[in-house]
């Protein structure tokens, strides 16, 4: 027998016995809460112990308001260890660190590189004695959250199921408490300090020459402020349990001017094609991300905890009446960027060929031109699949049950 040969049947036996052995370990322990499914010989029950993991309520013989306290308390609890661990970090920083001797970067030669100081410095703490104050009011936070979460796991304080299915009080809550609180810092630190030293008139975009401190722009920060506004409106949009809200339109017909304007964009921008497609982009890649992790969790939402009769002609049902509306739209919006894109590049292409560059759209690079329309597009066609798959979640004309169907998520109603 040649060495190849020899070769071949040492790896062949190797491959063999290593595939014994996973599949020995695989179905003696995985999944171990189903026995039954842990002996199905196919990969079938690996996806379905997976996929099944997560089913507290088959798993564990627990019902759905069980559900809810679980995880309503467990919101205490997390946030008391945060405050914990933070409070450690605080007191520990204080008591071996020179933060009193630093000096911020933005402003003057750095004593030390901690971006941690540069968050006290901007919240403006100044001496030691702050951090041990903060340190000691993150602990009474800390027992205080976690005196909460005991407490409503209690009978007497825990609430009641129809306070978790107010679908618009948690909408409020998530987008003013989480997102557009959870984004502010106190700005007019950086304002005042830019408003004693701006930017010169001469100074070059991009380049350190002739700046002054402008924090905000340089630095990207405008992303948190502009990320805490927008979240900020969109919390007005819905109301708390106790009826506390806004309604978008009469926000708008308040704020319009008598000219029936609500304001001119940055100035010169329009000027500047390549900064425009690069702004675009950047907000976009962000943009996207965002509605990556919402609509994932809008279609567990729409199948697990989404309830027709307490949702009766809302903005959600209404929503979902209209669901082939919003989709017809998307897809014609997505086709339309898609051929415009396609056409703008044939046409600045044929035109430089046959002499007559004066007759481009934009006479800039055609990466930096074309850059926003094919993030444009891809930004649509993800909204579209995305909404797609949210809208369609409970059930669609290819599969009208599939609500009931579901393997991971068992639907509440």
């Amino acid at each position: 027998m040649t060495s190849f040969g020899i070769q071949g049947r040492v790896i062949g036996v190797t491959h063999y016995r290593l595939g014994g052995i996973l599949k020995i370990i695989m179905v003696l322990r995985f999944p171990r809460f189903s026995q039954g499914l842990a002996q199905d010989p196919t990969t079938h029950h690996i996806w379905f112990g997976i996929a099944l993991t997560h089913d507290f309520e088959s798993l564990e013989d627990i019902i759905e308001e069980r559900v809810y306290l679980n995880i309503f308390a467990s919101h205490f609890s997390q946030l008391a260890i945060i405050f914990l661990w933070t409070s450690g970090n605080m007191f520990h920083l204080a008591f071996k660190g020179n933060f009193e001797s630093y000096s911020d970067p933005h402003f003057d030669q750095p004593t030390v590189e901690s971006s941690v100081y540069q968050w006290w410095y901007t919240i403006g703490l100044r001496t030691n004695e702050y951090p041990y104050i903060g340190a000691l009011l993150l602990l009474f936070i800390f027992a205080i959250f976690l005196i909460a979460g005991l407490l409503h796991l209690q009978p007497k304080w825990k609430p009641s199921i129809s306070w978790f299915k107010i679908v618009e009080s948690s909408l409020n809550h998530h987008f003013l408490g989480l997102f557009a609180r959870g984004e502010y810092v106190p700005w007019n630190n950086f304002l005042y300090l830019y408003a004693r030293n701006p930017d010169s008139s001469s100074h070059v975009f991009g380049t350190a020459k002739w700046v002054g401190k402008a924090i905000l722009t340089l630095l990207g920060d405008h992303q948190h402020l502009a990320i805490t506004f927008i979240f900020l409106v969109a919390g007005h949009m819905y109301r708390i349990n106790f009826g506390i809200g806004n309604n978008m339109k009469d926000l708008l017909d308040v704020h319009i001017t008598p000219g029936r304007r609500l304001g001119r964009g940055h100035k010169i921008i329009e000027q500047d094609f390549t900064t425009q497609a690069a702004l675009y982009t950047h907000h976009q890649y962000i943009a996207g991300f965002i509605m990556t992790g919402a609509f994932a969790h809008g279609a567990i939402f729409f199948i697990r905890d989404y309830n027709l009769e307490q949702n009766e002609d809302n903005v959600l049902a209404r929503m979902l009446d209209h669901k082939e509306a919003f989709v017809s739209h998307l897809s014609w919006a997505s086709l339309f960027l898609g051929f415009h894109t396609l056409g703008l590049c044939v046409h600045n292409d044929v035109t430089l060929p046959f002499g007559t560059p004066e007759y481009q759209f934009l006479t800039i690079d055609h990466g930096d031109f074309l850059v926003n329309r094919a993030i444009a597009i891809g930004l649509h066609t993800t909204t579209l699949i995305l909404v797609k798959g949210v809208l369609d979640a409970r059930c669609s004309k290819l599969m009208p049950i599939k609500r009931i169907s579901v393997i991971v998520f068992h639907p509440m109603a």
